[in-house]
C-alpha cells in the first residue's frame, strides 16, 4: 500500500509540475503578445507621423519603364500599400502597371542636369513617344485615381534625368 501512496503522490507532484511549466508557457505568451499590442499602439501615431499613409486618391505615379509597345507602356512602380521601412533591408513591393497614350497625352523629358533659359528650373521639353526607351524613370499622371488600377490612361508622362 505504500508503493501505491508512493506512486500517487509521484503522479500528482509530475502534473503540478506539468501545470506550472503550460501555465508559465501560456502566460509567458499572453504577456508578449500583449506587450507587442501596447507598443504599437502607443507608438502607432509616432509612425504615422513619420511616415504617413499614401491618399486614398493618387493621381501621378513614378516606376520604370519595364515595356514599350505601340500606345501602351509597361511601368514597374512601387505598390503604394508597401510605404513603410523594411527593417530587414528587403525592398519595397513593386508592381506592373499598364499605361495606355492617347493622343492627349502629353510627354515632356524634364533634365535636372540643364537648366531652362532663366537659370532656375530645369530644363523642360517635349518628347515623341519614340524617344522613351525601356529601364527610363519616368513619371506618369492621370486623370483618373491609380491607387488601384492596374490599366489606365495617362495625361501626362516625364522623363526624368538627373
Amino acid at each position: 500500500m505504500n508503493s501505491k501512496k508512493l506512486a500517487l503522490v509521484f503522479l500528482v507532484l509530475g502534473l503540478m509540475a506539468l501545470v506550472l511549466v503550460l501555465g508559465f508557457f501560456w502566460g509567458k505568451n499572453l504577456g508578449v503578445s500583449e506587450g507587442k499590442n501596447e507598443t504599437e499602439k502607443e507608438l502607432k501615431p509616432l509612425v504615422d507621423l513619420a511616415f504617413p499613409k499614401p491618399p486614398e486618391e493618387i493621381r501621378a505615379i513614378g516606376g520604370i519603364i519595364k515595356e514599350i509597345a505601340n500606345s501602351k507602356i509597361v511601368l514597374e512602380a512601387i505598390d503604394p500599400d508597401d510605404y513603410l521601412p523594411h527593417l530587414d533591408g528587403t525592398p519595397q513591393r513593386r508592381e506592373l502597371r499598364s499605361v495606355s497614350i492617347t493622343s492627349e497625352t502629353k510627354i515632356n523629358l524634364v533634365d535636372y542636369t540643364k537648366r531652362d533659359a532663366r537659370g532656375i528650373s530645369p530644363l523642360i521639353k517635349p518628347l515623341k513617344i519614340s524617344e522613351l526607351k525601356v529601364g527610363d524613370a519616368v513619371n506618369v499622371r492621370s486623370v483618373s485615381n491609380v491607387r488601384e488600377s492596374q490599366q489606365f490612361d495617362a495625361s501626362a508622362i516625364e522623363l526624368i534625368k538627373y
